[in-house]
């Protein structure tokens, strides 16, 4: 199977920066909350639902939740991690996880031993896997294998699952292969969206940036998941700036099917339509339509992270930071295009004018995950 090469990338990351923080002793699993992205909840000791931080431990019988527009990463051993996806239950059982519903993204290097995950209709040993798992509310279950194998079995029958195949399974009924997967589709909301709307070239007016305030002021810091979780819970944009940066928003956290249908009441020859697009399509590794000059911050931005996804010559990294210096240019103060330039100019090893694109205006990054990060490796060299 031909796979997305940002899943691989994704995947080392996690193991490597996320997961050496728990162990398994003997055949009791445990997991510790890596990270949170919006509403995440746990239920622990037995006691009623409080709001998860990052380093809660879980041992058996704890449960967490993610609400809707979220997710969290939990570590179970040094080479396993799962990310949860928006609206899932998962509860740590004595030699198993259990998901009651919503969505799951496996990873795991261990040869051994096994993990199990367990649904209400099935149960999966998994080995040396990367995987989907899929519950709705009324228990069906689906498993996608991105690679490994997967023993996917219930009292009604067993099948094996390998690289590129899927199986089902019904409350009472047989588990079923299914159909060949396609990687991109399955994990298009456990990828990292990174921020590339300037507010403005949106032409909010006063009273539009009124109403999401405290998510803007977070935006503009560099805070994606700040500003999702400030944003107005039942407010619902209403102009075509509204609607651009609520999709910009919810891309934070993997909502692509959110974003678009935000983005289908805009024009499509709108600027920050085409950014969000052409963001999407980098991140996805897809072909899009890059024959317009970009006009605002927005859209250079965006499309330098589509150079450096799909351009095939030797200048790639140049020919993106060239994009991002013309975002930066055209919005000085625009957080996101200062971090982007500094990080493709440490990809160039040019370490000093990426510390001093990172200073040139650090309040616009004061909250950026991306910047701090970027920032500790700069440091290192």
């Amino acid at each position: 199977m031909n796979q997305h090469p940002s899943l691989s990338l994704w995947a080392a990351f996690l193991l490597a920066i996320f997961a050496p923080f728990t162990e398994v002793r003997g055949a009791v699993l445990g997991a510790e909350i890596l990270e949170r992205e919006n509403e995440v909840v746990a239920q622990t000791l037995g006691k009623g639902w409080l709001p998860a931080a990052a380093g809660l431990k879980l041992v058996t019988r704890d449960k967490v939740r993610t609400g809707a527009r979220s997710r969290a990463v939990l570590a179970v051993t040094d080479q396993t991690v799962m990310r949860l996806d928006e609206r899932t239950i998962a509860e740590v059982g004595a030699t198993s996880f259990k998901i009651g519903e919503g969505g799951l993204y496996f990873l795991s290097r261990e040869r051994a031993p096994e993990i199990e995950i367990t649904t209400p209709s099935v149960s999966g040993f998994l080995r040396g896997t990367q995987l989907v798992v899929r519950v709705t509310p009324g228990g069906k279950t689906t498993i996608s294998v991105l690679e490994g194998n997967v023993d996917m079995y219930n009292a009604m029958g067993r099948v094996n699952l390998q690289p590129g195949e899927q199986g089902e399974a019904e409350i009472g009924k047989r588990p079923r292969k299914t159909a060949v997967i396609s990687a991109r589709n399955l994990l298009q909301w456990a990828l990292y969206y990174p921020g590339v709307i300037e507010p403005r070239d949106l032409g909010l007016s006063k009273a539009e940036e009124a109403s999401v305030a405290a998510s803007l002021a977070a935006y503009r810091e560099g805070d994606l998941l700040g500003a999702l979780e400030k944003y107005p819970k039942n407010y619902r944009p209403s102009s075509t700036a509204e609607r651009l940066y609520r999709a910009g928003v919810v891309l934070a956290v993997g909502q692509v099917s959110e974003a678009q249908r935000e983005l289908a009441g805009v024009r499509a020859d709108t600027p920050g339509r085409r950014a969000l697009e052409e963001m999407i399509a980098a991140v996805n590794f897809v072909e899009h339509d890059v024959s317009s000059t970009p006009s605002t911050a927005s859209e250079w931005l965006a499309r330098s992270y589509y150079i450096q996804s799909r351009d095939d010559s030797s200048d790639r990294i140049g020919k993106a930071l060239d994009a991002a210096r013309r975002a930066a240019d055209l919005a000085p103060d625009f957080g996101f295009a200062a971090v982007r330039v500094a990080e493709l100019e440490f990809s160039r090893g040019h370490t000093r004018e990426a510390l001093r694109e990172l200073a040139r205006n650090p309040s616009s990054s004061a909250r950026s995950a991306q910047a701090h990060a970027l920032r500790g490796f700069l440091l290192i060299a």
